[in-house]
């Protein structure tokens, strides 16, 4: 039974990194064309659409909370998230948007650290120093490490980490459904 969900896992996985390389190639297709503002509201108007018969079946009841505020800094920070990593991928290489998205990782912990009060393992360090050089390689050392744009790229791993820490803070008491509801 383990080895059907590795392997359904696996599958779904595959599946997302397929989307989200597909939804970055058209977001950069349509980047040329639309202002910023529209790319982003299509794409939240699509996911919208798209979840809308899910939401409607569940009911105005199943939607009442007892944490707005946790829910508008989740949604606040995914939104400015997507703001920086569109513009990036609108006004870079999209394999250097994604890579600069991407951080989010490297950023995680330190956010959990100070907003969560979680503690990490001293030895993970190591690991985020290199992740950072490693992105700092990746970037070509030089004027275009300090453009503006691949600031704005940087942020968007900062705003991710801030938008899924916000997520796990949230799914201590509210159920994932509700946090994507409120994200819509």
């Amino acid at each position: 039974m383990q080895h059907d969900n590795l392997a359904r896992g696996a599958a779904f996985m595959l599946a997302a990194c397929l989307t989200f390389a597909a939804a970055g190639a058209l977001i950069k297709q349509v980047s040329g064309a639309l202002p910023n503002e529209m790319v982003v509201f299509f794409r939240n108007l699509i996911g919208l659409l798209v979840l809308a018969p899910w939401f409607i079946g569940r009911g105005p009841r199943y939607f009442a909370t007892r944490h707005p505020g946790n829910h508008f800094l989740r949604a606040f920070t995914g939104l400015i998230a997507m703001y920086c990593y569109f513009y990036a991928v609108a006004n870079m290489s999209l394999a250097e948007a994604v890579l600069l998205n991407y951080t989010a990782p490297l950023f995680i912990p330190l956010v959990a650290l100070f907003w969560l009060g979680e503690s990490f393992s001293p030895r993970l360090w190591w690991p985020i120093l290199i992740g950072f050089a490693g992105i700092g390689l990746v970037l070509k050392p030089g004027a275009s490490l300090f453009a503006p744009t691949a600031w704005i790229g940087l942020a968007a791993g900062v705003f991710t980490a801030l938008s899924m820490v916000g997520i796990r803070h949230l799914t201590n008491t509210e159920p994932a459904t509700r946090v994507v509801f409120y994200f819509s």
